[in-house]
């Protein structure tokens, strides 16, 4: 935390409210419920194998992503993509014919295809929004790169851009 409220500061952005550990390779910045509270997403695999100043680069470009309007992370557009992209999870049945189900299972084929075609809707939904958006997007990333680079050096910020390429690696040795 203490590393993330420097980082805020040297951005000029408030604090953190949260800081979550997930076991992925990955990292990210959200405002997440009514009070868009600033959460970031730490992947502890990513994070370990960077050093100090790379941990740095990485907090700065997390943060900078809500200094820097992407509009993904906006209250209306990125409810509204992730509420789409729940939907789509929700409705989606896992399959279509259910034989457990005895004398239903027309009935319940039925509705899960009706259901499908629904989640369809969501997702087509969340597709065109994110499509939409896509420019809007990679400008964000790039000033979000251009932001880190400034808090942590250029060459600090492209060392940390080369261990993201690790992921493929990474998600090879879970699997074996």
């Amino acid at each position: 935390y203490k590393s993330a409220d420097d980082v805020a500061r040297a951005l000029g952005t408030s604090p953190v409210d949260g800081i979550v550990i997930s076991s992925n390779f990955n990292a990210g910045f959200g405002r997440l419920g009514w009070r868009r509270r600033k959460i970031l997403r730490l992947g502890l695999p990513l994070f370990s194998i960077l050093d100090g100043e790379q941990r740095v680069s990485l907090l700065a470009h997390e943060l900078a992503h809500g200094v820097n309007g992407d509009p993904n992370r906006g209250f209306f557009v990125g409810t509204a993509i992730s509420s789409l992209a729940g939907w789509h999870y929700l409705l989606r049945p896992s399959r279509i014919w259910q034989s457990d189900v005895g004398s239903f299972a027309f009935g319940a084929a039925l509705g899960n295809i009706v259901s499908l075609g629904l989640s369809y809707f969501a997702w087509l939904g969340a597709f065109v929004l994110s499509h939409l958006l896509w420019h809007d997007s990679q400008r964000a990333e790039y000033l979000a790169d251009q932001l880190a680079a400034q808090v942590g050096g250029i060459d600090t910020a492209h060392a940390t851009v080369d261990k993201l390429h690790y992921s493929s690696m990474f998600t090879q040795a879970v699997r074996t």
